[in-house]
Order: C-alpha cells, then structure tokens, then sequence
C-alpha cells in the first residue's frame, strides 16, 4: 500500500463501519462529564455556596479554603485523572481491535470493542505508563533549564542553558513520540507483551523511518487544521457564556469521537501493512 492509500482505506473502512466511533464518543463523554463535575464540585467545596455571589469588583464574597479542604480538591483531580487514563485505556484498546478487524475487511461491532476493551486494557494501561514517565524523563533537561533561568547569576549563561535545555527536551520527546508511535498496536494486534511492544516499535519504525515519518507529519497537518477550525468555532460560541460553552463541549466530544478512531485507524493500517498483516483479498476490499 502507498501513502494515500492509508487515508482513503481509512476513510472508507470508518465509513462502511461508523460503530468505529462509539467507544470514543462515549468515552470522551464520561471524561469530559467526569472531568467538569468534579472541577464544579472541587471549586464550590473551596469556596463554598458564596461563590455564587462573587462578582470582579471584590473577592470578600470568597472564603479563603483550608489546607484540609485544598488536600481534598487536589485528591478529586487526581481521581479525575486516573479514571481518565482508565477510559482513554479502555478506548485504545477497543478501537485498536475494531480497527484491526476493517483492515482485514471484517465488519466488527460492539461486541468485538468490549472482548478487546477488556483483554487488553491493563497491557494498554501499562504501556502507556511507560510512556508517560518517559516523556517525564524526556522533559528533565527542559526542567533543569528553567532552574537555571530562575536564578539571578550569569543571565547570559542560563539563558543559553535554557535553550539547549528545550532543545534537548524537544528532541527527545519528539524521539519518544516517533519511535514508540506502534506500541498500542503490537500489544493489541500483535499480541506482543508490554517489553516486546516497545522493542518491536523501535526496530518497526528504525526499518520503515521515512514511510512512518511521512503519514505522521502528514497527521500532524491534518490535526493541526481540524483544531485550528474547532477551536475557532468554539470560540466565535464563547460570545454566548452559557450555551456557547455547552456547544463548545458537544463539539469538541463529537471531533474527538470522529478524529481519534480515524487516526487509529490510519496508523493500524500502516502498522499491518509493514508487518505484512493484510491479506490481499482485504486491501481495497471498501
């Protein structure tokens, strides 16, 4: 398969098969339902029922919160994201198994998103983990850098730090993101274990780097436009406080619930096809 044929079998696959986007349509849901309650809940437990009376001319409306009640805040944000990893978890893995099925030119269905949804979550769990705290790792010459640049002596200097220090930062995460871009794909499709994933990802894209260099800057165009058109719409909604902000919300669910199963796709049908995993009678079977 060619480069453009990733994104037009996509485009057909998502379209014979639209149950492609329920796992990310409700999952987003429930994060973004999860994610603004206990924001509502955290904010009205700081400042209680008084926050309702504040206005811009005088903050003696708020009540000034507690260490206790600021340590509970913070525990509810970090419930909050641990349920969103577990979703996004879920999602991964579910879409990756519908996808791998339209590749091989099977119809799947919801069935097929939970059987995979549950097989692999804790794998898919895992590995993104590790991704996580290498992207950490990846940020810690960034980090020294604004150190550096916080203190008062040799400004030149720090300065300069601090630049090479966001290089370095940009060089490794963007290293990280590119040559580890196939391992949701191995664990779920390849059956790889969590080690294996990231070894196979490596060695994959080191043997095929210009092919994955391509689809992924092309990706990024394409991201970078729907979000430059999203975030344009919702913000022309931002004139009306209340619904607009609503809109917004239903908006931003219903691109996210298209946009992430399209780009799983795309990188799944790249991901069989330099592992030789499509069958010929499945290529442009749509």
């Amino acid at each position: 398969m060619d480069t453009g044929s990733y994104y037009s079998e996509s485009i057909n696959g998502f379209t014979k098969n639209p149950m492609l986007a329920i796992p990310s349509l409700i999952g987003h849901f429930i994060i973004y339902v999860v994610t603004y309650g206990a924001l509502f809940l955290g904010i009205f437990g700081l400042y209680g029922s008084n926050i309702f009376n504040y206005n811009q001319t005088s903050t003696s409306a708020l009540n000034t919160p507690d260490l206790g009640t600021s340590l509970i805040f913070i525990g509810i944000m970090i419930m909050v994201i641990i349920i969103a990893w577990i979703i996004s978890g879920i999602i991964n893995a579910a879409t990756l198994g519908m996808s791998k099925k339209i590749v091989l030119g099977e119809k799947p269905d919801l069935d097929v998103a939970l059987k995979y949804g549950k097989k692999y979550l804790l794998k898919i769990l895992a590995v993104s983990l590790i991704f996580g705290i290498l992207i950490v790792i990846s940020m810690i010459p960034l980090i020294l850098g604004i150190i550096l640049i916080a203190t008062d002596s040799n400004t030149t200097l720090n300065l300069i730090g601090f630049i090479i220090g966001g290089l370095i930062t940009l060089i490794l995460f963007i290293g990280v993101y590119l040559f580890f871009i196939f391992t949701y794909q191995s664990v779920v499709i390849n059956k790889k274990s969590i080690i294996e994933s990231f070894k196979e990802s490596f060695k994959l894209v080191k043997k095929n780097f210009f092919e994955v260099i391509v689809v992924l800057i092309i990706n990024a165009i394409i991201i970078a436009a729907i979000s430059f058109v999203v975030g344009l719409g919702t913000g022309l909604l931002g004139i009306f406080p209340i619904i607009g902000f609503i809109l917004g919300i239903i908006i931003n669910i219903i691109v996210q619930a298209l946009v992430t199963p399209y780009f799983a796709l795309i990188l799944t049908y790249l991901y069989m096809d330099l592992k030789d995993m499509i069958p010929e009678e499945a290529e442009y079977s749509y």
